[in-house]
């Protein structure tokens, strides 16, 4: 199958296109600097994707795109950047539509974020509605654009959790801290945080491309306090002291309104995604944080 990627080079993108590689596939990365026989030059900021003759083949497109949420304090600029890195993507793909006559299967990178804020008591599931906080309407403009390809060909969303990677993304910065005894809960350590490991969700992406799944589905594989994951942490890299939780308001005296996604959280199901047939490898988070443990 011919594949294109966009957002190939992030965390997730690497390796899901290492996956899909492995399994026998022929995979496109979009990228602004090709530097590679598979990768063909766009341009987000002037709407260009560079015409390829391997475009007319392309069956499945997945966009991975978009800028860390949680890499910058959320300015009026930051948020045009992390609103054109998801939404700018889809639209500039779907107003090109005519580039990929034999494309069969749109996928799209989403947010579990896309759920209100609460005190964990309610598992969230994908029909109910978006949140009103600012990330959880990015989310739905997210996903709307997304449901743009609906017109011609079946399209998946797929909500991602926090990712868990010993390569990237926020565990080496908690183990980290952890490491240095400085691995505080954060507020009242109660906040709820939905998880996945990033063998998990690459093998999602994987699993909706070569069964051809359709819909939108939580990726996350369990949810945790952010007590407890700290906890956890402090006992898998030997760590006996316990500091003191860090107090709201210097969260959000350090990040503003960022510093929602660290005091505030949801719990989230799973029950979607298991019973279209997906299997988790790491439902266990001890396991999953053991398997990706930082020596």
């Amino acid at each position: 199958m011919n594949i294109l990627v966009a957002g190939g080079s992030g965390l997730v993108g690497q390796a899901l296109v290492n996956q899909l590689n492995s399994n026998g596939h022929n995979v496109y990365v979009l990228t602004r600097q090709p530097a590679k026989a598979n990768e063909i030059k766009w341009d987000t900021s002037t709407g260009i994707i560079e015409p390829h003759e391997i475009l007319g083949s392309i069956g499945v497109i997945v966009n991975l795109s978009g800028q860390g949420i949680n890499d910058k304090r959320w300015t009026k600029k930051r948020k045009k950047e992390l609103e054109d890195s998801r939404i700018g993507t889809n639209q500039l793909l779907f107003d090109e539509i005519d580039l990929f006559p034999n494309l069969k299967h749109f996928v799209s990178a989403s947010g579990v974020t896309a759920y209100p804020f609460d005190d964990g008591s309610h598992l969230w599931v994908e029909k109910e509605a978006y949140g009103n906080s600012y990330i959880a309407q990015l989310v739905k403009s997210w996903e709307a654009s997304a449901d743009l390809f609906k017109k011609y060909v079946p399209v998946t969303k797929l909500r991602i959790a926090v990712v868990l990677s010993e390569r990237g993304g926020a565990l080496p910065q908690l183990v980290s801290l952890t490491n240095k005894n400085l691995g505080a809960a954060l507020s009242t350590g109660k906040q709820q945080m939905p998880w996945v490991h990033l063998d998990d969700l690459v093998n999602q992406f994987v699993w909706v491309i070569e069964q051809n799944i359709k819909g939108t589905f939580n990726t996350n594989a369990g949810n945790v306090s952010n007590g407890d994951l700290m906890a956890k942490l402090r006992k898998i890299y030997g760590k006996s002291f316990n500091p003191p939780n860090v107090p709201s308001f210097m969260i959000s005296l350090l990040f503003g309104e960022r510093g929602d996604l660290l005091l505030k959280g949801n719990r989230a199901s799973n029950q979607a995604i298991k019973q279209a047939g997906f299997t988790f490898k790491y439902e266990s988070l001890t396991n999953a944080l053991t398997a990706t443990k930082i020596v």
